[in-house]
């Protein structure tokens, strides 16, 4: 029992009864390690028997330890360690195979399997590598599957972080895919990986680096993402779609409404979605947890820094790609951990010229690497660099808004860097003539509006207070209390804030809080209620008072706001209570006893925050609070006095206090956020074609649309009414001229009061009749068509078969000037096509035709069809002429090449060939026995050899860049005699010159004529050379 079917039968048997089949396995176990000692004699060598009993034994040696002893596992490893590389392909594979089944089984360990599986990458085997690769990202998932196994992670974590430092290229490059692999799928998000991969970025291995610092920055970009989704949920923004779980209504119907199969459908559908449910519940979960970056967990960022950037500074043999990467992650943790590296400064300052191609990630890293610990003075030569070479008059728009916009970005991390001349200098170019400049511009203007506005020249800082929030270098505030608690002690006192029946503290509005507050005699609430009356008050009373000195007007109004405000409050007091006096004339003022009651119950009382621990509610009144201060700050800066303009102004005010708050937050984490490159550049859009201001115009007209109402509510949407139906229908001859013959009866009858005598209507009717004809038939759509100046047509051999027809047809159904036919023989035409006053026949062979008169008759004419062949006779086929189609062709091209230059449009050649004539640019390959007899056709006749020279003269001389001429060469099959019928057209050959196919006459002339009428379908198969067929074959 040798074969591999019957190992298979035997390892089933195996696996039901181990017990019953001990002594088979014994056998086969000593024949195993008779093979393996032969197989240790050429382990190079191929070995079918032994790869089968190989498998075999890992299958099955689990059933049998007191057997193997375990040295099945240890023979594989010792042969996989000593001969790995000289082992065949094969044999190596189900080695491999056979440690990592064992490792499923859980006979052998990852701790023992990982070195032997990292030894083996080395070897150039691309399938055992991807095997390996999958099997230990499969193994480490599945153990962190129910939960994150620490233990197993450290394991596994130790084995990878040696193999990562060693020189080998590969094993280091497979063991850093494995750890950020493990670290995207979030299986390890520890300090640990993050500082192993950053090892990684000293490797001396180019690749090994490079994949390290992507991926730095790419996980970066990852964090952010999840850091803007989780700011977005803090928000509560309800635009991103919450899962719901399924209702006790949904969960009922799946289990007892409808049949069988549409219970089971309902069920299915119900555990779908559970599933999504939970899966979303695990990323949110997933996503609070782990949304910081890579870069946060180093252990030693400043020496990672400064080790990165000596490797910056020194490597010569970089590549560029490489040292854009490392200076890129180099400023980014500068920024993350607020590190001072002085001399990166420096260093980014001899790549800021302006046409550098990545200038745009070099301004990103230079931004990335500002923030409030860096000095100034190392900062300020670099921002003078950057001005002096982007912001100037001799620059380009876009490169001055590349500079503004990086100006802005550096001062909003470390404004002082900046000072008053060079911000006065960048602030003019607010009226520069570009849209764009002057855009980036005044951004940066508002931004030191909020920041410094001290530093602007007095008309450009708005109506601010004047100000300054920033604070000098190495200046910190340190708080001692939680920010933005004082409001809510202070609304809490006033009874602003209430608690509710659920326990939590809410924020109510002034008028409620004054009517249940109105009978407690709270004086410090009814005064503050009285002061914004009388405030009011006085505002609606300085309507019309001059303010041209805002801020004197600003201090008597509060003057007089405060003494009414203490005149109505003593007054209240005085009528409070009894009736009697609570303070005497010599008493002090009310509100110097306010400031001292309030300096005594702020000594006396214990800290909000220390008295009881603040709730989410909490912070979401101070946040409110905040808001409403602001507002209140905006509205007495824009100084507003009628009750109008305060309603206007209103909803301004709240959005320049949302704006603060949101600079504010966004200063205070701002270094820890990369710079897209992409933000710096302009948004300048491009000049929108005609398609595009043509439907801006229409979509501004939704819902006015011009015309009458009548006709716009009548206009429909569907499809046609019977009427016009009618109208386009198709009908016989005799059916129109009846329906003409009715309608002009009944215009005759309504016009019946104003006849003024008998009118003939028979010429009208005739030619009614026949317009209705043209338009009607179907095989004469083509036929009307709109007129040119040239719109007469040449046709050359208008006596042969195929010319005939078509000259027949250009006079039946074409309505055109003339039809031009130079012929040899005027007494082959019918007699009707000769006495038709359309046709100009010239009786001349054209060959013998002079070249002037031949352009006279080419400056009339938009199209030249040309039907010429030879005579089947023994004079016509090897006599002269021998080239007399590609010589009239060449005729026509040489006299309308004279009148190119005057005349509208190309003109329209189409020439009559075979499909005996493949196409000059080898597109239509031939078989052996077809060449050889074209070969000898053409050797043999002369007209065949004729359409050869015809078709390359067309192709050569012509050509397709001809500015006066167009062509078109038809190809058909084997002509027959028949009526017009359908008919197909193919770009190339379709069958061979042993295999042919019929083509009509009719259909030929159809065709011809069409391409010379139609310009659709001219501009279809110009500079083609179709075949045409029969539809039927």
């Amino acid at each position: 029992m040798s074969t591999s079917g019957d190992l298979l039968i035997l390892q089933q048997h195996i696996k039901k009864d181990p017990q019953g089949y001990k002594d088979e396995f014994q056998l086969q176990w000593r024949h195993y390690e008779a093979t393996r000692g032969l197989f240790l004699m050429s382990p190079g060598q191929p070995s079918l028997e032994f790869q089968s009993l190989v498998m075999f034994m890992a299958h099955v040696s689990e059933h049998y330890p007191d057997v193997t002893q375990n040295s099945f596992k240890q023979g594989i490893i010792e042969l996989l360690e000593k001969h790995g590389p000289l082992l065949e392909h094969s044999t190596r594979l189900t080695l491999v195979k056979a440690l990592i089944l064992m490792r499923n089984k859980n006979t052998m360990k990852s701790v023992e399997l990982l070195p032997i599986l990292f030894s083996l990458f080395p070897i150039h085997d691309k399938s055992m590598r991807q095997l390996m690769s999958r099997h230990i990202a499969a193994d480490i998932k599945g153990s962190n599957k129910k939960g994150r196994n620490e233990q197993f992670n450290r394991k596994i974590q130790n084995i990878l972080l040696p193999i990562i430092e060693q020189e080998d290229e590969v094993c280091a490059k497979r063991a850093l895919s494995l750890m950020t692999d493990m670290w995207r799928r979030q299986i390890w998000r520890d300090a640990k990986t993050a500082n192993g991969i950053a090892s990684a970025a000293f490797h001396p291995s180019p690749r090994v680096m490079l994949a390290s610092l992507k991926f730095f920055l790419g996980q970066d970009a990852a964090a952010a993402g999840d850091d803007a989704s989780s700011d977005d949920e803090d928000d509560e923004d309800d635009s991103k779609p919450v899962l719901a779980q399924p209702t006790k209504e949904e969960v009922y119907k799946a289990f007892h409404k409808g049949t069988a199969s549409s219970k089971k459908k309902k069920q299915k559908k119900l555990k779908r979605a559970m599933h999504s449910v939970k899966k979303a519940l695990r990323q949110e979960e997933g996503q609070q947890k782990e949304t910081f970056a890579a870069i946060q967990l180093l252990h030693d960022p400043q020496g990672f820094a400064e080790k990165l950037f000596s490797l910056l500074r020194s490597g010569k043999s970089v590549k560029a790609e490489t040292r854009m990467l490392m200076m890129s992650v180099v400023s980014r943790v500068i920024g993350v951990h607020q590190l001072v590296l002085i001399n990166f400064y420096p260093l980014i300052q001899k790549y800021i010229t302006p046409s550098r191609q990545d200038i745009t990630s070099v301004l990103a890293a230079l931004v990335q690497a500002c923030h409030s610990q860096v000095p100034p003075d190392a900062l300020a030569p670099v921002l003078r660099q950057l001005v002096d070479q982007f912001i100037h008059d001799r620059a380009r728009p876009e490169v001055i808004t590349v500079g503004i916009k990086t100006v802005r970005e550096i001062c909003l991390r470390a404004p002082l860097v900046m000072t008053p001349e060079l911000l006065q200098e960048l602030v003019e170019y607010k009226k520069y003539r570009d849209k764009e400049v002057a855009t980036v511009a005044r951004s940066l203007l508002g931004l030191f509006r909020e920041l410094a506005p001290e530093m602007l020249k007095k008309k450009d800082r708005g109506r601010g207070d004047g100000s300054s929030t920033i604070q000098q270098y190495g200046v910190s505030s340190i708080m001692d209390r939680i920010e933005g608690v004082e409001l809510l002690e202070e609304a809490l006192q006033s009874g602003r804030i209430e608690e509710g029946d659920d326990g939590a503290y809410h924020l109510v509005s002034s008028s409620s809080s004054s009517s249940d507050q109105s009978d407690g005699g709270d004086e410090e609430e009814l005064g503050e209620e009285v002061e914004e009356e009388a405030e009011e008050v006085q505002e609606e009373d300085e309507e019309e008072d001059d303010d041209d000195d805002d801020d004197d007007d600003e201090e008597e109004e509060e003057e007089e706001e405060e003494g009414e405000g203490e005149d109505v409050a003593t007054n209240e007091e005085q009528q409070n209570g009894k009736g009697e006096p609570l303070l005497s004339n010599n008493a002090e003022s009310l509100t110097s006893l306010r400031k001292k009651l309030a300096m005594a119950k702020k000594s006396s009382e214990i800290p909000l925050e220390q008295s009881r621990i603040l709730t989410q509610e909490d912070f979401q009144n101070i946040k409110a609070l905040k808001h409403k201060k602001l507002v209140e700050q905006a509205m007495k800066k824009h100084g507003l006095k009628s009750a109008s303009k305060r309603a206007a102004a209103r909803e301004v005010a709240e959005q320049e206090a949302e704006d603060q708050l949101l600079l504010e937050s966004k200063r205070s984490k701002l270094h820890e956020h990369a710079v897209n490159p992409m933000d710096l550049l302009g948004k300048k859009r491009g000049r929108a074609d005609k398609e595009e201001r043509l439907a801006s115009v229409m979509e501004g007209r939704e819902g006015r649309e011009f015309g009458a109402k009548s006709r716009i509510k009548k206009a429909k949407t569907g499809g046609l009414s019977n009427r016009e139906k009618q109208k386009r229908k198709n009908l016989p001859m005799g059916a129109v001229g009846g329906q003409v013959r009715k309608r002009l009866e009944r215009n005759k009858l309504k016009s019946a009061k104003n006849f003024k005598g008998h009118k003939d209507f028979s010429g009208t009717l005739q030619m009614s009749c026949m317009l209705f004809y043209f338009i009607s038939s179907p095989i004469n759509k083509f036929s009307i068509i709109k007129k040119d100046v040239n719109m007469s047509i040449l046709v050359l051999g208008a006596t042969g078969n195929v010319g005939l027809l078509v000259l027949e047809k250009l006079l039946s159904t074409w309505t055109g000037d003339k039809v031009y036919a130079i012929v040899r023989s005027r007494d082959r035409l019918r007699q009707e096509l000769q006495d038709n006053p359309r046709l100009s026949c010239i009786e001349e062979p054209i060959l013998d035709m002079g070249d002037e008169s031949l352009t006279e008759i080419l400056q009339q004419c938009s199209a030249c069809i040309i039907c010429l062949g030879h005579t089947l006779s023994i004079r016509g086929v090897w006599g002269p002429p021998y080239r007399l189609v590609r010589d009239a062709v060449k005729k026509v091209h040489k006299c309308n090449a004279s009148i190119a230059d005057t005349t509208k449009s190309p003109l329209k050649m189409v020439v009559l060939n075979t499909v005996g004539v493949s196409k000059p640019d080898g597109s239509e390959p031939r078989g052996f026995f077809e060449q050889a007899f074209i070969w000898t056709l053409s050797a043999l006749v002369p007209p065949y050899a004729d359409s050869i020279a015809c078709v390359g003269y067309m192709f050569n001389t012509i050509g397709k860049d001809d500015k006066g001429t167009e062509w078109v060469i038809v190809r058909p099959d084997s002509f027959v005699d028949g009526d017009e019928s359908a008919y197909k057209l193919s770009p190339h050959l379709e069958t061979s010159l042993f295999a042919p196919q019929k083509t009509t006459k009719k259909n030929l002339a159809d065709f011809m004529v069409r391409l010379a009428v139609d310009d659709e379908l001219w501009e279809e198969w110009k500079l083609q050379m179709p075949v045409i067929t029969n539809l039927d074959g």
